[in-house]
């Protein structure tokens, strides 16, 4: 009796990606867990399906292959994205801090501005020279009483600068934290929003003249 042997299928190729499985039982529960074991453990493929060999290796066969998904160019990647969160804190921290520092140190302004136009108006009304007092005394009462108005004016801007900036980081999606930098050299006081701040203008001492009835 002569055995009959099958001829080959030159239509289908077999890639061997490498490894050797070793099953521990004959069992077909036992070979799939085997099989599961070898890919996790696998080398990589002895062979490579592209479309430049593909003809010489599996003629009449078909390619199947998946891509990576493109990177979106639009996205920096986390280097990037960390450098320019560190310039953006930076930014954020630098400006609402020096606005502040601003603000305190014009208010400190008006509180000297403040003391000084108190003691010359004391001069003023107590000066007996009336060539001092109005030559020496009142002009230099009229310019700290000026530059007091002014350092008022800068004061208030300055507050409501700081909350634009505040607003404006919100906005821009700075961190509270960032925004809070250097709030505690807040003044206290706003020496510029109660009522009655006005300077007090230099009053002439010169008594009235009063006309005497004929």
């Amino acid at each position: 009796m002569t055995e009959s042997r099958e001829e080959p299928d030159d239509s289908v190729v077999v890639i061997d990606p490498g490894g050797s499985p070793d099953p521990s039982g004959t069992r077909l529960s036992d070979l799939a867990a085997a099989e599961r074991n070898r890919r996790l453990t696998t080398d990589a493929p002895v062979l490579v399906i592209t479309d430049d060999n593909l003809a010489e290796h599996a003629e009449g066969g078909k390619l199947t292959f998946a891509d990576r998904p493109a990177s979106d160019p639009s996205q920096p990647d986390s280097g990037d994205y960390s450098a320019q969160r560190q310039q953006q804190e930076a930014y954020w921290r630098q400006r609402v801090l020096e606005t502040r520092k601003q603000w305190a140190g014009k208010v400190e302004e008006i509180f000297t501005l403040e003391a000084r136009a108190n003691q010359l108006r004391i001069q003023f009304y107590d000066a007996d020279d009336p060539f001092y007092r109005d030559a020496r005394i009142k002009p230099e009462w009229d310019r700290t009483l000026d530059n007091l108005s002014t350092a008022r004016k800068d004061a208030k801007a300055l507050e409501e600068k700081v909350a634009q900036i505040v607003s404006e980081g919100n906005r821009a999606g700075a961190l509270p934290g960032w925004l809070r930098e250097g709030i505690e050299l807040e003044p206290k006081e706003r020496p510029y929003d109660a009522e009655g701040n006005a300077p007090e203008p230099p009053q002439s001492t010169e008594p009235d003249l009063v006309e005497e009835n004929p």
